[in-house]
C-alpha cells in the first residue's frame, strides 16, 4: 500500500516502510524513480534551475490499519506538504539517555491555530530491523536534488543516520484515541504507595493490599473465558491500570462510575463492556491522565504483600533512569496532593482503575463487527495487535490511499499534551487525528 497526505509544493518529506520494503528504502536507484514520481514536474516550478528535497525515512513494524483491530498494511506511507517542516534533521542527535540497545523513533507534533490549546506529540519507536539489514533500527535523512526543473531523476546529495528526528506538521488536532481495555473494578482510592509501586487502596471504605480485587478477578476472567469459548488456551493476560488525580475524578464521577465494569457485570460479553467503557478512556486522555501496565505484584508477605509495580515510562527514556528519577521525585514530594504536581507515578490521594486486555476472540467477533468502517483519520498510529506483527490481507500489487498518514509500533506509541504524557502500549489502540 502506498499511502500519502498533504499534496503540494514542499521542500520536505517523511517516508515510512514496512519491514518487507527495507531495502526498498534503502536502494539509491529506486527511491530516486519514487521521489522523482512523488514529486512530479507538474507540481512543482520547472523554471527553477535547481530543486532540494530533504527526507526523513523510517522502517516501522507497519502501516497503519485501515480498520479498527485491523492487520498492518505493508508498503510505504508519505507525509509532505506546505504544512510539514523536518527541524534540524541533518543535526547531530543529543539525547543522552539514548544507547544503542533503544530503537530510533519518530515525534510527530500537531500545532493548532489556536492559541489556548497545548502542542500534541505523538512519539513512536521504530521497528527492529537486524533480520533486514543488520540494523537495530532504521532511521535516516537524505538530501537529493535535481537541475533543470526535474527532467532528470533526482541525486543523492548526503545521507545521515538519525536516532531520532521531530517532525511538525500545523494541522487541527481533534485527537480521537481507541484503546480495547476491559474495566475490571471501578477507580479505587490509593491508600498509600511510592514511586511506581502501589501498596494500599481502598475498596469501598475497606483499605486493602493493592493486588487484592485483582488476585479475585484474574482467575475469574480466565475461567468465564475457558469455559465460553472451547477454542481458548490459557495465557498470560495484560493488565493495565489508569493513574486518576483526585480532581479529574471528582469532574467526572458520574461517567467513571457508570461505566459498567466486569467486577459487576462478569455475565455480560467481554465486548460490550469493553466498547462502552473506551469514551471514559478517552475523555482521561484528554484530561491529562495516564495508563500504566502493570508489570508484576501480588502474592507476597510481610511488608511486601500485595503490592502492584507499575511501568513508569511516560516519555521514551532509558526505562532504568526513568524509574530512578521518578522514585526520587515520589519520595522528596509526597506533600504533594496528587502526581500532576509531585511528578511520580502514584501518590495517595489520586485513583487508579484496573483494566484488562480483552480476549481475542472478543474483539475479533465483536468491536471489529461494531466499528468495521473505514478509519477516517488523517493521521493514525498505534500499537500493534497481539503476538507477531502481520501484513495485512493480499491486496492489488499498489493500492494507494491518499490523505492517510502513519505507522505502528510492536511496543506502544507515547502521547504527550502539553506538558503531560503517557505511554500507550495496549495492543491494537489507535491514536488519531482528522476524525469525520
Amino acid at each position: 500500500m502506498l499511502s500519502r497526505v498533504i499534496p503540494g509544493f514542499q521542500n520536505g518529506a517523511v517516508i515510512f516502510a514496512s519491514p518487507d520494503f527495507t531495502s526498498w528504502l534503502q536502494d539509491k536507484e529506486f527511491m530516486a524513480s519514487f521521489l522523482k514520481r512523488l514529486y512530479s514536474p507538474q507540481k512543482l516550478d520547472e523554471k527553477d534551475d535547481l530543486f532540494t528535497l530533504d527526507v526523513i525515512s523510517g522502517v516501522a513494524d507497519g502501516l497503519s490499519p485501515s480498520k479498527l483491530l485491523g492487520k498492518p498494511e505493508s508498503g510505504f506511507s508519505v507525509l509532505y506538504g506546505s504544512q510539514v517542516s523536518l527541524p534540524d534533521i541533518f543535526e547531530t542527535d543529543t539525547v543522552a539517555s539514548r544507547g544503542p540497545d533503544l530503537a530510533s523513533s519518530i515525534s510527530l507534533v500537531l500545532k493548532s491555530d489556536k492559541k489556548a490549546e497545548p502542542r500534541h506529540e505523538i512519539t513512536m519507536p521504530l521497528a527492529n530491523t537486524v533480520f533486514q539489514n543488520g540494523q537495530r533500527s532504521t532511521l535516516f535523512a537524505t538530501r537529493w536534488f535535481w537541475h533543470s526543473g526535474l527532467r532528470k531523476s533526482p541525486v543523492l546529495s548526503k545521507i545521515v543516520e538519525k536516532q531520532h528526528q521531530r517532525i511538525l506538521a500545523k494541522l487541527e488536532m481533534a485527537q480521537a484515541t481507541y484503546i480495547p481495555l476491559l474495566p475490571l473494578t471501578p477507580p479505587r482510592k490509593i491508600v498509600a504507595g511510592l514511586g511506581n509501586i502501589v501498596t494500599k487502596v481502598n475498596v469501598q471504605g475497606v483499605v486493602t493490599t493493592a493486588s487484592q480485587e485483582l488476585e479475585h478477578l484474574i482467575p475469574q476472567l480466565l475461567d468465564i473465558r475457558s469455559k465460553s469459548d472451547a477454542a481458548w488456551t490459557p495465557g498470560p493476560i495484560g493488565v493495565w491500570a489508569w493513574v486518576i488525580p483526585a480532581r479529574v475524578l471528582e469532574s467526572e464521577k458520574n461517567l467513571l462510575f457508570n461505566l459498567r465494569v466486569f467486577q459487576d457485570h462478569a455475565s455480560e460479553p467481554e465486548e460490550k463492556l469493553t466498547q462502552e467503557a473506551t469514551r471514559g478512556y478517552r475523555k482521561l486522555l484528554s484530561l491529562g491522565c495516564r495508563l500504566h501496565k502493570i508489570l508484576s505484584g501480588g502474592g507476597g508477605w510481610g511488608a511486601k504483600a500485595g503490592l502492584l509495580s507499575l511501568d513508569s515510562e511516560t516519555d521514551y527514556l532509558a526505562p532504568e533512569q526513568e524509574s530512578i528519577d521518578d522514585f526520587i521525585k515520589a519520595f522528596e514530594e509526597r506533600g504533594y496532593p496528587d502526581h500532576e504536581q509531585s511528578g511520580g507515578v502514584v501518590t495517595p490521594g489520586s485513583y487508579i482503575w484496573f483494566c484488562a486486555e480483552p480476549a481475542r476472540k472478543t474483539l475479533d467477533t465483536g468491536v471489529i463487527q461494531a466499528k468495521n468502517e473505514d478509519l477516517k483519520s488523517t493521521f493514525t498510529f498505534g500499537v500493534a495487535p497481539s503476538g507477531e506483527v502481520e501484513q495485512g490481507e493480499d491486496k492489488p500489487p499498489v493500492h494507494i490511499s491518499g490523505r492517510k498518514f502513519g505507522a505502528i509500533s510492536a511496543v506502544g506509541v507515547y502521547l504527550k499534551s502539553g506538558q503531560v504524557g503517557t505511554k500507550i502500549d495496549v495492543p491494537g489502540a489507535l491514536v488519531m487525528n482528522g476524525v469525520e
